[in-house]
């Protein structure tokens, strides 16, 4: 890769002996042009270094950061058209960087090919290793594979999740470590903390001794012409709103009261007759809980892209 990268920039420039050490260009300089405007669309201001604009590569490198922290600062906000705005942002300085690369003037003192060299594969590590904290520390995505948070969450919804440190509440829809093998994650909602009490009376939830409101709607349950019990309700907790799915057992089933552990949190699927939830790995430790599920940015389905899925926030 390195004997590659060297012959494309050495294409064309020779060494003069009146500037030893350094590279001119005595030809068209059209290798190294391609090369520096490639390199612009991987990171702006890096194509500027190539051909030895250096004081002007420095003002690119932080337009092409300012809308990646546009971007994660948008999940986190949950703005999804300010995330679509931050992404055409991204392109838009790429594809900036690398006009204003092609248009400036040949410079007669190149940088060695060995500078820029080293230059991208500094470049490609830090990207990696900054995208690498970012994904574990402030912002993941992730894909939906099934139905146990419908009607909030559908199979095939890529879901951005907001993961800086936070405090748990009740109503949040989660990303969490499975307490019984760690390596898998799942995504449900939160009912209970530490100290509540929790239990389903006829397939009603009960927290804290009362019976929470709901109100039925007429949305559709996925399936719904093969089981004709089930229902969408409106379910409201403290001050949360949100949908439920209730179908099959769940309809009239029972979950006998149980406290929850200090640092622990109940969770439930939204689908509840098909989730597998607390009320089966039982209580979960905030040390678990790794993220709050702000919105879905992406969703398709058998039939393609489901538009009406688009930027939807997570109840």
């Amino acid at each position: 890769m390195r004997d590659a990268f060297e012959k494309l920039l050495h294409n064309g420039l020779v060494s003069t002996p009146d500037a030893p050490g350094t590279l001119t260009d005595v030809t068209t300089g059209k290798p190294r042009r391609l090369a520096s405007a490639l390199l612009s669309l991987l990171t702006p201001g890096l194509g500027h270094a190539a051909i030895g604009f250096w004081r002007r590569a420095v003002p690119w490198l932080v337009a092409g950061v300012v809308p990646v922290i546009l971007l994660y600062l948008a999940v986190i906000a949950s703005a999804p058209r300010l995330m679509w705005f931050a992404i055409g942002m991204v392109f838009l300085v790429r594809i900036a960087a690398l006009v204003d690369t092609v248009r400036l003037p040949r410079s007669t003192r190149l940088p060695r090919p060995r500078i820029i060299l080293a230059l991208v594969v500094a470049l490609v590590v830090v990207e990696q290793g900054a995208g690498g904290w970012l994904r574990t520390n402030v912002v993941e995505a992730f894909r939906i594979p099934v139905n146990s948070m419908y009607p909030t969450l559908e199979s095939g919804d890529h879901l951005l999740v907001a993961k800086i440190p936070a405090t748990f509440a009740r109503g949040d829809v989660a990303i969490f470590r499975y307490p019984l093998d760690q390596t898998v994650r799942y995504v449900k909602r939160i009912v209970a903390v530490g100290g509540d009490t929790v239990a389903i009376r006829d397939g009603r939830l009960v927290v804290n001794g009362r019976m929470l409101e709901r109100s039925a709607t007429q949305d559709p349950c996925p399936g719904e012409e093969d089981d004709r019990t089930c229902a969408i309700w409106r379910e409201r907790l403290d001050s949360r709103f949100y949908r439920i799915a209730i179908a099959g057992e769940a309809v009239h089933e029972d979950f006998s009261t149980q406290q929850i552990p200090q640092d622990h949190v109940f969770l439930l699927g939204d689908a509840r007759g098909t989730s597998q939830d607390s009320r089966t790995f039982g209580p979960v430790p905030n040390r678990l809980l790794e993220g709050k599920a702000r919105f879905v940015w992406w969703s398709s389905g058998a039939l393609g892209i489901r538009l009406s899925r688009l930027n939807q926030l997570v109840e």
